[in-house]
């Protein structure tokens, strides 16, 4: 885009003319890409205001002047312009008269603008990236890259930030969520709870949460780097590890296991127990009924000796009648 600037000093017509011409002017230049050390076409024009030629003075940003004669009825030109730095910078040209003698040219009418942005070339972007990446450690230049857009993580969705320089403002907002990010402290192997209704022991760790509530997700490292690249804002939390919940499950099975073992042992015990005490006890009763049994048998055969018993003189004898 040119822009132009009326000088107030020339007589009326003049600007009316100028006025005219813009109107009948693109305001808009198609857009160019700019790359420090590489030469650009840059395309130079005025507002016609006569039929005849007139000159330019043209300044470049790092300070170079050129002079161009402007042609009707177009009254443009082009010229090469190899930038020297990146960044936004403004071409100016404006009337100039040149002094030809019997052809000097008049200068052309009004002051105009181009503003341009220049990016760095791919090896002077290279090294400002490697300068800005080599005080940080893999971990956190890993997730820098892949917050910018610089490195892509295989099964992972695309960063939303794709930067071209490290002085982007936007890296510096990834840069230190990623060095938050790798410099959280995190506990491992501490005593707590199992749960808030459950005050058994187990051993948790400091996990990675995204959300609240009953919203939150646990996040490995490689998640939580991701979302953290990603601008989500990430906290931990002491949680029981996986394995540790699963070893602990598996103890608990077992010592159900054990303890149902030992009852089912203990109750076994009790009945084979108890069922020796009624066979002893039984024993004991047929041993008793038999005693008595003998000993009524004994009674009665006694009973029955002295009824035969037959007596003479003193003198008794069983004749067993």
């Amino acid at each position: 885009m040119w822009r132009t600037v009326c000088d107030r000093r020339r007589p009326d017509w003049r600007a009316a003319a100028l006025v005219v011409g813009l109107l009948l002017t693109p305001l808009a230049a198609p857009a160019q890409d700019f790359v420090v050390g590489r030469e650009s076409s840059l395309r130079i024009s005025v507002a016609p205001s006569s039929s005849e030629p007139c000159n330019v003075e043209i300044l470049l940003p790092e300070g170079t002047r050129l002079e161009r004669e402007l042609l009707p009825p177009h009254f443009e030109t082009t010229i090469g312009y190899t930038p020297r730095s990146d960044g936004p910078q403004t071409i100016v040209w404006e009337g100039r008269f040149r002094f030809k003698g019997s052809l000097s040219v008049s200068g052309c009418n009004g002051r105009y603008f181009r503003d341009v942005v220049v990016r760095p070339g791919s090896e002077l972007t290279r090294e400002r990236w490697d300068n800005f990446l080599a005080g940080m450690t893999p971990r956190q230049r890993e997730c820098v890259e892949f917050g910018t857009g610089r490195a892509a993580l295989a099964g992972t969705p695309a960063p939303r930030l794709r930067a071209a320089s490290p002085d982007d403002p936007s890296v510096r907002t990834v840069a230190a969520a990623c060095e938050r990010f790798v410099n959280l402290p995190l506990r491992t192997d501490v005593p707590c709870a199992v749960s808030r209704s459950d005050k058994r022991q187990t051993r948790c760790e400091d996990q990675y949460l995204v959300g609240s509530g009953r919203k939150a997700r646990v996040l490995d490292a490689e998640a939580a780097m991701r979302a953290v690249a990603n601008g989500a804002q990430i906290r931990v939390a002491l949680r029981e590890p996986e394995a540790v919940r699963a070893s602990r499950l598996e103890a608990e099975k077992a010592l159900r296991e054990k303890a149902a073992a030992e009852e089912a042992a203990r109750r076994k015990a009790e009945e084979a127990a108890l069922a020796e005490a009624a066979d002893a006890e039984r024993r004991k009763a047929e041993a008793e009924a038999k005693a008595i049994e003998d000993a009524e048998k004994a009674k009665l055969a006694e009973i029955a000796r002295v009824k035969r018993l037959r007596c003479f003189a003193g003198r008794c004898f069983d004749l067993g009648f």
